[in-house]
């Protein structure tokens, strides 16, 4: 009787063990891939090449001030930091991202060059940017068009991946992957 009690107080605790378990990754998971598609797009990561050619289109100089809305794990402003010598900036709503994008780049040492902040990227002024890059849904285009139009400086460069604008001028997309776009605020 006493290792009958003993073998399910053992696994009571346990099942409550796993359970808290599974809660927090499914918290996790909700956190990084559900609560961001209500304020713009989930998190998806942009391969090296996309990334590559994503900076290629903008024609980075190392005067400009790149913003990446919705940065995710960093790897698009630490790219153009590390390859272009621009100052760059990501706006990230998710904690955990920003998290881990805050502990790249102090371990690349790139502090004084890319900045994350944690955030409503529809409450950060733009009017700084030289080069914009995002990857978000078609809706949120939208909202941000208006956004863009009236912030952003005559020349801002603006690359979108999959989505359009429609009263922001294209400029010209990549051959191989035409749906990376460039646009430009008109003058």
């Amino acid at each position: 009787m006493f290792f009958l009690h003993l073998y399910l107080m053992v696994f009571s605790e346990l099942a409550l063990f796993f359970l808290l378990v599974f809660l927090a990754a499914s918290f996790l998971i909700f956190l990084i891939y559900v609560f961001p598609l209500f304020f713009g797009a989930p998190y998806v990561t942009t391969s090296k090449k996309k990334i590559e050619i994503m900076l290629e289109l903008a024609e980075l100089k190392s005067k400009d001030v790149l913003y990446d809305l919705g940065s995710g794990d960093g790897r698009i402003v630490i790219e153009a930091a590390k390859k272009y010598d621009v100052s760059a900036i990501g706006i990230e709503l998710n904690p955990i991202l920003v998290f881990l994008s805050r502990r790249r780049i102090k371990k690349l040492g790139l502090e004084n060059k890319v900045k994350i902040y944690q955030g409503n990227f529809f409450r950060k002024d733009f009017s700084d940017a030289n080069v914009i890059i995002i990857y978000l849904f078609q809706l949120t285009n939208r909202k941000l068009e208006k956004k863009f139009l009236g912030e952003l400086k005559p020349g801002t460069k603006i690359v979108s991946e999959s989505f359009t604008f429609k009263n922001i001028p294209f400029i010209k997309s990549y051959s191989e992957f035409s749906y990376i776009r460039l646009y430009k605020i008109p003058e």
